[in-house]
């Protein structure tokens, strides 16, 4: 079930799922818009690194690094977990972004793997940031030499932030 519920300002009424406004209802003699949700259920995207300027991927032989192409090993599809998702790769389902112990890794789906998407407006459309929903506070996070960055020194800032692809 997702968590929606209405902000009310002088011209227009924003719908807001998974944390982002997703829709601006328009009053009367007002016109409003916002682009959809960036990382809806269902779909396939990849993950530019802001910081590197390379997908975020998981690595063949395990491990977690922003210097992915656009294959199978940094083409994600995302999964909903209520009002926060999961992203497991596209080419092999079992395999799922995590947070676990202050370490970017791999999952096999369960709480570990649950992450809050956030978006600064600021930013623009289609770039967000993710945080861990079982270490809140914890966020996925790229240095600029495409290493992960460690989630408990990583904050909503440049590190952490990936355009959806």
């Amino acid at each position: 079930m997702t968590q929606s519920w209405y902000l009310f300002l002088t011209e227009c009424h924003i719908l807001w799922q998974y944390g982002l406004q997703v829709k601006l209802l328009p009053m009367v003699g007002a016109s409003c818009y916002i682009a959809p949700h960036p990382l809806p259920p269902g779909a396939t995207v990849r993950l530019t690194s802001k910081a590197h300027g390379k997908n975020l991927r998981i690595k063949k032989e395990g491990g977690i690094d922003g210097r992915g192409g656009n294959g199978p090993w940094a083409t994600f599809t995302v999964h909903s977990r209520g009002p926060n998702i999961a992203l497991s790769l596209a080419a092999y389902p079992k395999r799922f972004l995590a947070i676990k112990e202050n370490m970017l890794t791999e999952g096999t789906g369960g709480k570990f793997c649950t992450l809050i998407v956030k978006h600064d407006p600021d930013d623009g459309p289609g770039t967000v940031t993710l945080e861990s929903a079982e270490y809140r506070t914890q966020y996925v996070g790229i240095r600029s030499n495409g290493d992960f960055k460690e989630p408990d020194q990583t904050r909503p800032g440049y590190n952490a932030k990936f355009y959806v692809n």
